[in-house]
């Protein structure tokens, strides 16, 4: 058989020997073919993405890469950089660098927002990448992913990647009755590295899953009245002898609390050390060199640098931003050997591990405590095993704490996982956007979403009546919906009012600005009370939370927003809507008036029981619609003037997203 360049081109690409899959999808994308990838985590995605790019660019095409989540984002832009130096910009809530470039980084929100802004800016965009594209199940987000897909312009191919996705083909089948373009599907089971599993069983036993199946009763109430649980801390020196006896290291320790995490990886430190002498003296100067460069000062004094010397660490979402990315370089680079993280760690970012610990296979979601998906099992256990490094990946589950049936424990780890489902559910940004565009034949939008394709399907054949009842119930919502806007007066049969063109370029509590806006809250606002109103709109507190009182500076401010807020919240359900607009929260404004008025967040981050990933994400958000009032309120000089300096107050120091991500980009050049 003769062998041509461009076979064995595709049986090797950077030095990889490609597995079956990806050679599939590589062919497809040689084609210019739009394909959906669907493969276990870790199994090696990214190969085809970079593929798809770098053909774009032979043909002088651009690229959008979107992602689900910020700092997916930031790890993308940071890792193409330095692989396609010049060529790659990024766009998210917080960021906004080298937009013209030829591969363009963005959350999925922004695109999606960028595309109803302006669809003729993507006219040279060849393929449009969606990572993770299983998020479109996600509850509050899961719509931005359907509302890209139906309006991307026609000539752009697509390039889906996901997690496992048992009902891919239905997915496939309604992006091609959407689009009307051929769209393939390529699938892969096998993970790269397999996976061993094992149980941390109520005797403190670790099992083979297969042997501890034979002692876990079928249903929870069996357990032997002489079942005592063990503490989080007996539970966490119990299993971590058993992993780091048979050498099992680094390790992902999993929990699901941000104080859990923090306490066990403290308590470890006592009894722990994972790092040589002469690892410790390298790990000491690189964290040294690393908090210089962050800017965080009297780091030596705090007790995770103690911890991170054992190479111990924590991580999750209530850390400070430029903590969280000192921990993961750490991680990446050897230094820590055992890493306790919550499950936002496994969400995309590529930090696989030898092992994986379970704390439990429980978790509380924000309403019940209920166990695992199976997807959240899957994305969080697929950590285990380094591709090129390890044989297997080990999986610990720890059921010491927490009795469990053999039923239950079979549902998590099952490899039957749940069909994605949609979320379709138009914003009010959205819909005036398309208003605007469409007038009355918006309505058509919704016929095309995915859940009414999964529904119609789901229907026999000749059931066309239940089909024209589906149909009717979709558009109802959306006429709801715009008679809600046109009862606020944003909408009117030739388009849209100057409150609906404000609100449509609003994106993310755009009702509940607009309404301000026009009613004089924000204008009549100093810089420092601006940003109180603004972070109030975007803060949602956490249950249970302990906040500082509302300052006096602004509580009878406070009340008459919320009282009119609430207004439009009753208007809203006069017209049968549900919970769209969100009630404002004033209890970050203690922190907000401090930090508008110059404060170190050291010194906030000791006056406020809020968390200081929490207090960064809010600015950041508030700072994001800050950027948005400029652009809309462009003529209104006095307005602008006090945005500019209330953006100029606040997006300083620790809370300057472009600030730490060249941070981090200057330190992945250096690597």
């Amino acid at each position: 058989m003769h062998i041509t360049h461009n076979m064995v081109f595709r049986m090797k690409y950077k030095g990889l020997v490609l597995d079956k899959f990806q050679q599939e999808a590589i062919s497809l994308i040689d084609s210019n073919t739009s394909v959906i990838v669907s493969a276990p985590t870790g199994a090696g995605k990214t190969v085809i993405a970079e593929y798809a790019i770098e053909k774009s660019l032979e043909k002088d095409k651009s690229v959008i890469y979107t992602a689900p989540i910020k700092a997916l984002s930031n790890q993308k832009f940071r890792d193409f950089k330095l692989r396609y130096p010049n060529q790659v910009g990024i766009m998210t809530g917080d960021l906004s660098l080298n937009t013209s470039a030829p591969i363009l980084i963005m959350t999925t929100e922004i695109f999606r927002n960028a595309l109803l802004e302006d669809p003729q800016r993507y006219n040279n965009v060849n393929y449009l990448i969606f990572d993770e594209v299983h998020y479109l199940q996600d509850e509050d987000r899961g719509t931005v992913w359907e509302e890209s897909i139906i309006f991307a312009p026609e000539h752009i191919q697509i390039l889906a990647l996901s997690a496992t996705i048992p009902n891919v083909d239905e997915f496939v089948d309604w992006i091609q009755s959407v689009r009307k373009k051929p769209t393939k599907v390529v699938r892969e089971t096998k993970r790269p590295v397999p996976l061993r599993e094992y149980c941390h069983l109520f005797d403190q036993q670790v099992l083979n899953i297969k042997e501890a199946r034979k002692k876990i009763p079928k249903k929870a109430k069996n357990y032997s009245k002489d079942f005592t649980p063990l503490s989080k801390n007996e539970a966490a020196q119990s299993i971590l002898s058993e992993v780091l006896a048979r050498n099992h290291i680094p390790c992902l320790y999993f929990v699901f609390s941000r104080k859990e995490a923090q306490i066990t990886a403290v308590k470890c430190k006592n009894r722990l050390s994972l790092l040589s002498k002469e690892e410790q003296i390298h790990a000491k100067k690189r964290i040294e060199e690393l908090a210089e460069m962050y800017g965080i000062t009297n780091f030596s004094s705090r007790e995770l640098y103690s911890l991170l010397l054992k190479g111990i660490g924590y991580h999750h979402a209530g850390m400070l931003p430029a903590l969280k990315e000192i921990i993961e370089l750490l991680f990446t680079e050897g230094y820590l050997k055992l890493l306790f993280a919550t499950e936002t760690f496994a969400l995309g970012v590529n930090m696989p591990a030898k092992s994986v610990i379970f704390s439990k296979i429980k978790k509380f979601d924000g309403t019940s405590v209920r166990p695992l998906k199976p997807l959240e099992y899957q994305q969080m256990s697929g950590r285990a095993g380094r591709r090129g490094m390890d044989e297997v990946g080990h999986v610990y589950i720890d059921l010491t704490q927490d009795p469990i049936s053999v039923n239950e424990l079979n549902r998590v780890v099952s490899e039957q996982l749940s069909p994605i489902q949609s979320r379709f559910n138009l914003s009010y940004s959205t819909i005036l956007s398309l208003y605007g565009h469409l007038g009355e034949d918006i309505l058509t939008a919704s016929d095309k979403s995915f859940a009414v394709f999964q529904k119609a399907r789901a229907l026999k054949q000749h059931e066309k009546k239940k089909k024209r009842m589906l149909l009717k119930s979709q558009r109802n919502l959306l006429k709801q919906k715009l008679a809600f806007l046109q009862g606020l007066g944003y909408v009117q049969k030739d388009g849209l009012t100057s409150k609906g063109r404000f609100a449509s370029q609003v994106c993310g509590h755009e009702v509940e600005l607009t309404e301000l806006f026009f009613d004089g809250f924000l204008e009549g606002a100093n810089e420092r009370v601006l940003f109180c109103i603004v972070v109030a709109l975007t803060f949602e507190g956490r249950k249970g939370g302990r906040y500082n009182k509302i300052p006096k500076e602004v509580r009878k401010l406070s009340k008459r927003i919320e009282k009119r807020i609430l207004s439009i919240c009753k208007l809203e359900n006069m017209y049968g809507i549900r919970d769209c607009i969100k009630m404002p929260d004033f209890r970050l404004s203690s922190a907000a008036l401090a930090w508008s008025s110059g404060k170190s967040f050291s010194s906030i981050q000791s006056q406020f029981r809020v968390d200081a990933g929490d207090i960064i994400r809010n600015f950041r958000l508030a700072i994001q619609i800050l950027r948005q009032l400029k652009k809309i309120c462009v003529g209104y000089d006095s307005f602008v003037g006090l945005v500019d300096n209330c953006i100029l107050a606040v997006n300083r120091d620790e809370v300057n997203a472009l600030r730490q991500l060249q941070v981090f980009s200057d330190l992945t050049q250096q690597r």
